[in-house]
């Protein structure tokens, strides 16, 4: 591969945002719960497992993306 095309190495900055917006995503329910977001509890139960979801699959992403960026500098 030529350097036109190289990617530049990974750093842990992208995997730790999707990490941080899955374990938010996770806490969704228990904020739900507490008065002040009684109003909204509803819509914080339906958006948690698609945060969550979506939070662990960019961030299996980025570790692979990661790890192949490694593999490629050896």
């Amino acid at each position: 591969m030529n350097d036109d095309h190289a990617s530049k190495p990974r750093d842990g900055r992208h995997a730790a945002r999707w990490a941080a917006v899955a374990v938010l995503a996770a806490f969704l329910p228990v904020l739900a719960q507490t008065w002040p977001f009684d109003r909204f509890s509803t819509v914080l139960w339906l958006v948690s497992m698609p945060l969550c979801v979506l939070g662990f699959a960019m961030l299996a992403k980025e570790l692979a993306a990661r790890w192949s960026s490694r593999a490629n500098q050896d």
